[in-house]
């Protein structure tokens, strides 16, 4: 009986092992159609004719910023885009929303190249990354063109008034609304709707934004847990801002304030906080020219106990002309930009002036400056 198990161990075995062969793969293999061929998707973009918005204003309609070409080797392919303006060294970019011809709504595209380049009306030649995501049969293919540009010139911005900071971190130091004691705070070169302005602030630090010099009101004042803060046109909010009702370490900050939102906020300013005792803006406009011991600036900080890092000028170019900020009556800390009347100092192209008589002002913290034009 034992010996009968054995041969029926072994029989079932055997049948087992005769089941590994290719006719059994053959039979047990699972039938289906052949595997379909990889979706092939080409993608181009073309760059369009120059738009100018000074020639054709923006007025809330579709123009196109790319030409795209898509080309799919299945039937009902469908493509959406998406398009990323850049700055000219590619270290910013905007998202610009685009249809499926390459069109953006032109106030858009002047917004996001004002935010790339400033509000300065030039011809600008901006890169694109234009990124297609094209659906074929419900699987999608990604295509991506980095070379093409779009070349715009943006109609100029309305530069706004200048708004004043009075405290006791900047001016005479008594928080006044009178000329002495307010200091510019400057427009936002990429966002007009922002204020910015820098100082060394300190735990003790307060202040009051005036919307004009030497008017009491309309105030600014009264910073809430949320950071936003009132304006009043009489006395009832006659309260300091308090930059550090939020937790702020003391140091150098950047203060941006929206007028439109009336919100505030400080960004910390890595810088060595050089206290220069003398600006001037050496350029082709003085009568000894390019000398930066001539035609010094006025600092608007002049309590002994605070840092100045704010000057003013009232200057006259009797026609166009070129110029640069220089510190200490000497080359060595100078600054140029590519921009006027507005805009921050980031490398050492001369400035390029207009004719005219403007009220300048600078701030050798942010390097920022604007020349607010004064009626003759």
């Amino acid at each position: 009986m034992k010996k009968f198990a054995s041969f029926l161990s072994i029989a079932l075995v055997a049948g087992l092992l005769s089941s590994c062969t290719e006719d059994f793969k053959d039979w047990a293999s699972p039938m289906g159609n052949d595997p379909e061929a990889p979706y092939e998707v080409v993608f181009t973009a073309a760059s369009v004719p120059a738009v100018d918005f000074n020639v054709t204003p923006e007025t809330g309609t579709l123009i196109p910023v790319f030409v795209p070409t898509v080309k799919a080797n299945v039937e009902n392919a469908t493509t959406i885009f998406n398009c990323e303006f850049h700055n000219a060294d590619k270290t910013k970019s905007v998202k610009v929303p685009v249809n499926a011809f390459g069109e953006a709504f032109d106030d858009m595209v002047q917004s996001a190249v004002i935010k790339l380049y400033g509000t300065a009306s030039e011809q600008r030649v901006v890169p694109m990354t234009i990124t297609a995501y094209t659906s074929c049969n419900g699987q999608a293919v990604v295509n991506k063109v980095e070379t093409c540009t779009f070349t715009v010139t943006t109609a100029p911005v309305p530069v706004p008034e200048v708004w004043y900071i009075s405290g006791n971190c900047v001016g005479n130091g008594t928080g006044s609304h009178l000329a002495s004691s307010c200091v510019a705070m400057f427009p936002n070169p990429v966002n007009y709707e922002e204020l910015i302005f820098a100082c060394k602030l300190d735990k003790a630090s307060t202040f009051w934004i005036y919307k004009k010099e030497g008017s009491r009101y309309p105030v600014i004042g009264t910073s809430k847990d949320d950071g936003t803060i009132t304006s009043a046109d009489d006395a009832t909010a006659k309260a300091n801002i308090n930059p550090f009702k939020p937790e702020l370490d003391e140091g150098y900050y950047k203060i941006v304030f929206n007028v439109k939102t009336l919100t505030i906020s400080y960004e910390k300013l890595d810088v060595a906080g050089d206290v220069y005792t003398a600006m001037s803006m050496p350029g082709s406009w003085q009568a000894t020219a390019w000398t930066p011991s001539e035609d010094l600036m006025n600092p608007e900080t002049t309590n002994a106990t605070l840092e100045n890092h704010d000057w003013s000028s009232t200057v006259t170019f009797a026609t166009d002309c070129e110029f640069k900020f220089c510190a200490n009556g000497a080359w060595g800390n100078d600054w140029g930009s590519a921009s006027f009347p507005l805009g921050t100092c980031v490398g050492g192209d001369n400035i390029k002036g207009t004719a005219g008589t403007y009220k300048v002002y600078f701030n050798d913290l942010l390097k920022s400056f604007y020349f607010e034009a004064v009626e003759e």
